[in-house]
């Protein structure tokens, strides 16, 4: 009797163990038709399965493809494998792509050749996590969906002044691309810290000897000088002289040097604010004006 529990309990351990491993479900399409001589099941396809082209049958290609004696995938490891890993897969007839430099893959994925024979022993390997297809079973174009939605078919009816239908032919379609600041303050929330404005010359706006209170000490400070830059391009959108918080770029001027160039002769993606510091404007009395009050 323990004995038997104990083999019942090493089945249950073993069958638990393979189910960890993932069948790519389009496998188990293709294993069905080779068991029923590469021809198509009757009815519609497990509901796991990806891309139907047309209910009840995918497309075409799939019997041929089960009659195949390997099927392109990839294996998925648990970890990155070693030699001996691979060597026990290609025993079993696993073929890796190889370029002179041992199995390609990326850490874990490694494409391959798998004979559909060898599946169920590939799937067994204590290191394999998964198996997959690299089958994209085929799917109906994408105009035969969106065409109604958008009504082009009624488009297409509409005739022009020779009495042919509108083909869009001799338009020309452009875009103008004039570029992104990424970093202008548009482009961001306040939701960061907040610090105060010294107004230090107290004529109630923004101008030269300004600092923003970094340090929060209420006292301007050698390296906290506030200044700004006009947005180029923008007068015509009502960007009048004088900071504007609409339009115009606020910064901290660190090293007093009236423009904002500290930090790396090409600061970049790795360099942190892309040089000085900008700033948002909260522009909590919605006057458009840095202003006191």
């Amino acid at each position: 009797m323990r004995g038997s529990l104990l083999a019942l309990a090493l089945l249950i351990l073993a069958t638990a163990a393979l189910s960890e491993v993932r069948i790519d479900p389009r496998l188990d399409y293709l294993l069905r038709l080779r068991q029923e001589g590469q021809s198509a099941p009757q009815g519609p396809p497990a509901q796991d399965l990806p891309d139907p082209t047309v209910p009840g049958r995918l497309d075409a290609l799939a019997p041929r493809l089960a009659a195949e004696e390997k099927f392109a995938g990839s294996v998925r490891f648990t970890a990155a494998p070693g030699a001996e890993e691979i060597e026990a897969l290609r025993a079993l007839g696993v073929e890796f792509y190889d370029f002179g430099r041992g199995a390609a893959g990326s850490r874990t994925v490694y494409p391959a050749e798998i004979p559909f024979d060898a599946l169920p022993e590939v799937a067994r390997h204590g290191g394999v996590a998964a198996v997959e297809c690299s089958w994209r079973p085929g799917a109906p174009p994408p105009l035969a969906r969106s065409r109604p939605q958008v009504e082009a078919d009624l488009a297409w009816q509409v005739e022009d002044a020779y009495g042919e239908p509108l083909s869009g032919e001799g338009v020309l379609v452009c875009d103008l691309d004039t570029g992104v600041l990424y970093y202008h303050p548009a482009f961001f929330k306040l939701d960061g810290n907040s610090y105060n404005w010294i107004d230090v010359d107290g004529n109630g706006a923004l101008s030269t000897g300004d600092v923003v209170d970094l340090d929060r000490n209420g006292l301007p400070g050698a390296n906290e000088r506030l200044r700004y830059h006009e947005a180029a391009g923008t007068s015509g959108y009502g960007n009048a002289t004088g900071y504007d918080p609409n339009f115009d770029f606020l910064y901290n001027d660190a090293n007093n040097s009236g423009g904002r160039n500290y930090g790396p002769p090409a600061y970049g993606e790795l360099s942190p604010c892309y040089g000085e510091v900008y700033f948002l404007t909260d522009d909590a009395n919605s006057n458009n004006a840095s202003s006191r009050g």
